[in-house]
């Protein structure tokens, strides 16, 4: 059977590890997306049956190889956790890769496995290559909260255009959810000049929030970055790296405190997979649905306190959204003075 040995060159800041194989490597010793795998670590750690994908689908405490379109190395990791942790693992321990089951996870790839152009010429317009818009539901006042791609982060090239956006509607003030004060001093040279203007103007609020949405960290981090937030000028922009996913989460979030219903939310959300994919119900619905019900639909059943598999729509979610922040140390006063602040 077909294997590859190589060392681990580097462990990233959420504690996956970096072995020094390419995925085209893997591809040559017939390991592809979508099948799974056997891993097995010099330290004596053995794992079996691992999904390989381009992206992290999968949920708290799975552990993934991950070769992201965009990085040069794929990763090996645990969905909201700590690889290194979990595993002992560290730089130059070696890890051997062999092939489980071909096409074990095919199912998950034709879902999820889509792939989006960092090209803006390929996009309708700037604001969808940006994925920006107004994020405006429920009882949210105009021109107050605005959503994008990151206007710092050039991995995916569309800072430029999403600072274009956010200085034509006088965005003040970015409530940064992939960025540490470290990271934005790295980028600050090659910036646009816009995301120049906002780090000057002290309203850059760095996160660098994970994925576990419900963990404590989460919760306690995004408690302590909303607190900070409520005293900076509007308009408010939210980002992460693309926009999508933990941006989404925060959006799901603050629409719900504010009276949303089931379709604004579905349709702000899933307009990130419109944006970037082409996906929508009429072009797509199987893509649609498929990440609807992994992602937003979840959301909406935890703050209406259903049972998985229960129909979130047609609930309320804002008291959910009240418990959530509460159990992230907000207390009535501030989650009052929020709602008061986006009305």
């Amino acid at each position: 059977m077909d294997q590859i040995t190589r060392r681990i060159i580097d462990i990233d800041e959420f504690g996956a590890a970096l072995p020094d194989i390419t995925p085209q490597e893997l591809k040559e010793k017939g390991i592809e997306l979508g099948d799974t795998v056997d891993m097995s670590f010099s330290n004596g750690l053995r794992l079996e049956n691992i999904s390989y994908y381009n992206g992290f689908y999968g949920v708290k405490g799975d552990i993934l190889l991950v070769a992201y379109p965009t990085f040069t190395y794929p990763t090996i990791t645990v969905c909201s956790g700590d690889f290194v942790q979990f595993s002992g693992v560290g730089i130059g321990d070696e890890v051997t890769i062999r092939i489980n089951t071909k096409g074990g996870k095919k199912d998950v790839m034709d879902l999820r496995g889509v792939l989006y152009s960092n090209d803006p010429e390929d996009y309708q317009s700037r604001e969808q290559f940006a994925n920006c818009r107004e994020f405006r539901v429920g009882k949210m006042a105009p021109g107050k909260v605005y959503r994008c791609a990151s206007p710092f982060d050039r991995t995916m090239n569309r800072p430029d255009a999403v600072a274009e956006f956010l200085r034509a509607h006088g965005v003040r003030t970015a409530f940064a959810l992939s960025e540490t004060e470290k990271t934005l001093q790295e980028r600050y040279a090659g910036m646009p000049a816009y995301s120049r203007f906002l780090c000057d103007s002290g309203n850059v609020i760095p996160l660098r929030m994970g994925a576990d949405y419900f963990g404590e960290e989460f919760k306690t981090r995004l408690a302590a970055g909303l607190r900070i937030l409520m005293e900076k000028p509007f308009p408010w922009a939210i980002h992460c790296m693309e926009g999508k996913d933990r941006t989404g989460f925060v959006c799901v979030l603050l629409g719900a405190l504010m009276d949303a219903d089931y379709d604004e939310l579905v349709d702000d959300f899933m307009a990130s997979f419109e944006n970037y994919y082409g996906i929508t119900n009429e072009s797509d619905p199987f893509r649609y649905n498929g990440f609807k019900a992994a992602f937003v639909d979840p959301y909406l059943r935890f703050y209406a306190g259903l049972e998985d598999d229960s129909d979130p729509k047609g609930h309320s979610y804002r008291e959910g959204a009240e418990a959530y922040l509460r159990s992230a140390g907000m207390d009535n006063a501030e989650i009052e003075r929020l709602k008061e602040l986006l009305l």
